[in-house]
C-alpha cells in the first residue's frame, strides 16, 4: 500500500485559499463626519494566488518536511508489511520503533527482535502447509498460524488506515496555517494601497492593480 502525496500540500491550500470565492473584501475605516458622509468609491485590486504559492518559501519548506514525513510511514509501513505475523501490540511497537528520528541500538535491536520472530512463524506455518502427512499436533499448529497470518493481515490494515489518517490530519494543518497567512498579508497591502476589493487574477479576465509582488514579499520578509 502507498500514499499518494504528488502536490497534495499545493492542491490542499489552493483550495483553501478561495477568496470568499473569488475576492476577500478589506475593510478600511472611514472617519467619521457630522453630515452624512458620501458613498465610498470602490478600488479593486488582483493577486495571483498560484504564483503565491509557487513562491511562497516557508510553504516550500513546509512540503519538503511534508514529503519527508510521508516517507517514512511508507517505509514503515513496508517493514510491517513484510512481518504479517506480528500481533496488533507488536505491530505497534515495531511502528513506534521505526518511526523514531533517532534509533538506538536497543531499539535496532527490538526491531530485529519482533521481525525474527515473525519470519520465524511465516517460515514454520510454510513448512506446516507443505508437510505431506502431518500430525495432529502439525494440524493443531498450523491452524494456529494461520489464524495469526489471518489477523496480522487485518491489524496491517489498521496500521495503514491511522498512517493515512495522521498524514492527512498533518496536511490539513499546514495547509489551513498557510492560508490564513496568505489571505492576512494580501488583507495588509491591501489595506496599504487603499483597496477595498482583491481578486484572484485567475477568476478575471483583465486584472489591474497586481498586488501578488507585495504579498510575495510580505510574506517571504515575515519572521
Amino acid at each position: 500500500m502507498s500514499f499518494k502525496t504528488s502536490s497534495i500540500l499545493i492542491k490542499v491550500v489552493a483550495a483553501a485559499v478561495v477568496l470568499l470565492p473569488s475576492f476577500i473584501a478589506v475593510q478600511q475605516a472611514h472617519a467619521q463626519k457630522s453630515s452624512a458622509p458620501a458613498a465610498a468609491p470602490i478600488s479593486i485590486g488582483s493577486v495571483d494566488i498560484q504564483k503565491i504559492l509557487a513562491g511562497y518559501n516557508k510553504k516550500a519548506t513546509q512540503e519538503t518536511a511534508f514529503q519527508a514525513v510521508v516517507s517514512n510511514y511508507q517505509s514503515a509501513l513496508q517493514v510491517q508489511q513484510a512481518n504479517a505475523m506480528l500481533s496488533e501490540p507488536e505491530q505497534q511497537q515495531l511502528g513506534s520503533l521505526l518511526l523514531k528520528s533517532n534509533r538506538t541500538p536497543a531499539d535496532e535491536s527490538q526491531i530485529k527482535a519482533l521481525e525474527t520472530k515473525s519470519q520465524a512463524d511465516a517460515s514454520e506455518l510454510i513448512a506446516l502447509q507443505q508437510k505431506s502427512s502431518p500430525t495432529d499436533a502439525d494440524q493443531a499448529r498450523r491452524a494456529i498460524l494461520a489464524q495469526e497470518q489471518q489477523n496480522g493481515q487485518q491489524v496491517l490494515q489498521s496500521v495503514a488506515d491511522t498512517y493515512k489518517q495522521a498524514i492527512d490530519q498533518r496536511n490539513q494543518q499546514e495547509s489551513d496555517a498557510i492560508a490564513t497567512e496568505i489571505k492576512a498579508a494580501v488583507a495588509a497591502v491591501a489595506q496599504q494601497r487603499g483597496l477595498t476589493l482583491v481578486f484572484d487574477s485567475s477568476v478575471a479576465i483583465y486584472a489591474a492593480n497586481d498586488i501578488t509582488p507585495l504579498v510575495l514579499a510580505r510574506l517571504n520578509s515575515a519572521k
